[in-house]
């Protein structure tokens, strides 16, 4: 048997469990600086969107720093992801909530092969994911900048007296939420116009929206 402590090149370990709470990360971060202890060079590369393994061995959140997504979905390079952690020959590659929307956000650039993407959309479909594309890169995922821009004006309305933080929150769960659930706003537009489709909902209720548009709060 080879000496583990004299591996022949780089040796895989992955703790995985879809389950939470069986102590995926505690055992990761004691087996990394238990290892590192004994004298191996060890990279944790954290893959996890809560990043708690990250938290865990000392890195900041949300510091700016590039992270497993940026690895993932922009190519960085590796070298550039790393952190040096308090435990001598211990490094990590950081995760934050970033990451959390890598299985159902498939993005493509130059560099992306032909037929990656149908690829990965298939292996996530295999496995129950719902994806989208994504055509063009902006600052964060679609479904949580769609989660702002509501958050946005649910909090204006607090703050102007409009409806308490209990109101605000029933109407959206009492209201759109149930219908979001099943269909996004384009679908059930289109639907709610009849034959006319979206175009029949613009005309009749597009000047009702660019009123309250026009009304929208803006938070800091």
């Amino acid at each position: 048997m080879s000496d583990p402590f004299s591996p022949t090149g780089p040796r895989i370990i992955a703790v995985v469990n879809q389950k939470g709470g069986v102590g995926k990360t505690t055992t990761t971060i004691n087996l990394g600086a238990a290892l590192a202890e004994a004298g191996l060079n060890v990279l944790l590369v954290d893959l996890d969107p809560q990043g708690n393994a990250s938290t865990g061995l000392g890195v900041a959140k949300d510091d700016g720093s590039l992270t497993t997504y940026d690895l993932l979905m922009s190519d960085a390079p590796l070298l550039d992801v790393v952190q040096e952690t308090p435990t001598e020959g211990l490094w990590i590659a950081p995760a934050t909530t970033d990451l959390s929307s890598t299985d159902i956000e498939l993005v493509s650039n130059e560099k992306t092969a032909f037929g990656v993407l149908d690829i990965a959309e298939r292996f996530y479909h295999s496995v129950g994911k719902v994806t989208i594309r994504v055509n063009k890169e902006v600052p964060g995922h679609v479904s949580n900048r769609l989660q702002a821009a509501l958050w946005r004006e649910a909090i204006h309305l607090v703050n102007e007296g409009v409806a308490s933080v209990e109101d605000v929150d029933k109407a959206v769960w009492a209201g759109p939420g149930l219908r979001w659930a099943a269909m996004g706003p384009h679908m059930l537009f289109n639907l709610g116009a009849g034959e006319g489709g979206l175009l029949e909902f613009c005309s009749r209720y597009g000047p009702s929206f660019h009123r309250w548009w026009d009304d929208l709060g803006d938070v800091e």
